[in-house]
C-alpha cells in the first residue's frame, strides 16, 4: 500500500507528520509527500503521478495549511480523479468547521488567495473533505516521545 501525505511543512513537517511518516514506514507502508517549502518545487505532473499511484491520501489540516497553494492544489487534484482514493483527514490544531467553512486561520488564507482563479475549487475540496470522518488532535492527549518508540 502507498500513502500520500498532504500537509503544511511549516506547521507539522518536523513534528506530527514526521512521526506519522516514520510510523507508517516502520509498518512497511510506503509514503509519498510533496514538500511545500522545497525550492524549486517539484513539477505538478510529478506530484500528480505520485498521488495517482497512492491508494490512501492523508490530509493534515493545520493553521497554515490553506496558505499553501501546493497543498490546496494536491487536495483538489485527488478529488478530481475518476478512481476515488481513501481520504483520511487529520485536523491538527484546527477544528473541522474551520476547514469546512474556511473561517479562523483558513479565512485569513483565503483573503490572500482572493484573486486566484482556482479558489472556488479549493473551497469545494475543503468542504468535501471536512465532511469526512477524521482525527481531531485536540480530542487526544499524547506524549510525542512515546510515539517514536
Amino acid at each position: 500500500m502507498a500513502v500520500f501525505l498532504n500537509y503544511c511543512d511549516a506547521d507539522t513537517g518536523k513534528s506530527f507528520t514526521a512521526l506519522l511518516d516514520k510510523a507508517l514506514t516502520d509498518c512497511g507502508i510506503s509514503t509519498t509527500f510533496s514538500l511545500t517549502q522545497q525550492k524549486p518545487p517539484p513539477p505538478p505532473r510529478d506530484t500528480e503521478k505520485a498521488i495517482g499511484e497512492c491508494e490512501v491520501f492523508i490530509a493534515v489540516f493545520s493553521p497554515n495549511y490553506a496558505f499553501s497553494v501546493s497543498s490546496l492544489d494536491n487536495l483538489s487534484y485527488v478529488l478530481s480523479l475518476p478512481r476515488r482514493r481513501t481520504i483520511l483527514p487529520v485536523f491538527y490544531d484546527v477544528d473541522p468547521y474551520h476547514v469546512r467553512w474556511q473561517n479562523g486561520p483558513f479565512e485569513r488564507a483565503f483573503e490572500d488567495h482572493k484573486n486566484k482563479k482556482t479558489m472556488q475549487g479549493w473551497r469545494n475540496a475543503l468542504k468535501e473533505v471536512a465532511d469526512l470522518s477524521g482525527w481531531v488532535n485536540k480530542d487526544y492527549r499524547y506524549n510525542q516521545t512515546s510515539l517514536i518508540s
